[in-house]
């Protein structure tokens, strides 16, 4: 006899929240928050996605063998406080609005989830089943599986998750590999590193973005590379 698994996929406390109930590798619901609350973009825990996935499946809270939620809290965190530190004194005014909301609620997101799920769903053993998986890791997941394909190479690209910005992951039946990844640090380096200071050149440039020029600068001063920090201010400013 085969055993029945389901999975009950979370997306919170950012934006566009929502639910989705997998069952033994099949889509059986999935919607966004808003749809129910009318708030456009809401970032609450989907309470109600989650009732709708669970009665459009027809299971009960106890049949749920899983809750994953679609990034790791802590890595995140990690980044946001590397990240103040090393444009600090800039940014203290963001760094207060953001940090006591990290220590008050986002940085024990486990605890959170759990006691919304009580609260608002089914008095359960969350704990031994709530698992996070990488932000990364969930897009490909969310594009490679519901795809027509047995194998195929899955690419993200995304602002920033934890810590990647970039990544390629290999698909293979039920199986799904992040293969390569350009986080945010190695990215400035790359891009920024004192070998290519001397060959990065206005019309390089010239080819972003304002937004990429804005994120360049911030890797260049970060790397404490001044020399191409100069370079895009200058271009910003010409723009």
């Amino acid at each position: 006899m085969t055993e029945s698994i389901n999975v009950l996929g979370l997306s919170a406390y950012y934006h566009d929240s929502a639910a989705c109930l997998v069952h033994n590798g099949n889509i059986i619901a999935a919607v966004q928050e808003e749809r129910f609350t009318r708030i456009k973009h809401d970032n609450s825990f989907p309470i109600s996605a989650i009732n709708y996935c669970l009665t459009t499946a027809t299971i009960s809270a106890k049949e749920i063998d899983y809750v994953v939620f679609y990034e790791k809290p802590f890595l995140k965190f990690e980044r946001l406080l590397e990240t103040y530190l090393a444009f600090a004194p800039s940014g203290f005014r963001s760094f207060c609005e953001s940090i006591p909301v990290w220590i008050r609620d986002k940085l024990f997101q486990k605890r959170g989830i759990i006691n919304s799920l009580n609260k608002s769903v089914s008095q359960e053993d969350w704990s031994s089943k709530l698992l996070f998986f990488e932000h990364h890791l969930s897009h490909a997941a969310s594009a490679f599986y519901p795809s027509p394909f047995e194998r195929a190479a899955v690419l993200t690209l995304d602002a920033v998750g934890e810590w990647t910005t970039t990544s390629l992951a290999i698909g293979n039946g039920n199986q799904l590999k992040i293969e390569k990844e350009i986080d945010e640090k190695s990215l400035l380096k790359e891009l920024f590193s004192d070998e290519k200071a001397e060959t990065t050149t206005i019309d390089d440039l010239k080819e972003k973005s304002k937004k990429e020029l804005e994120e360049l600068l911030k890797i260049a001063v970060q790397n404490e590379n001044y020399e191409s920090a100069a370079k895009i201010r200058d271009e910003i400013s010409n723009r």
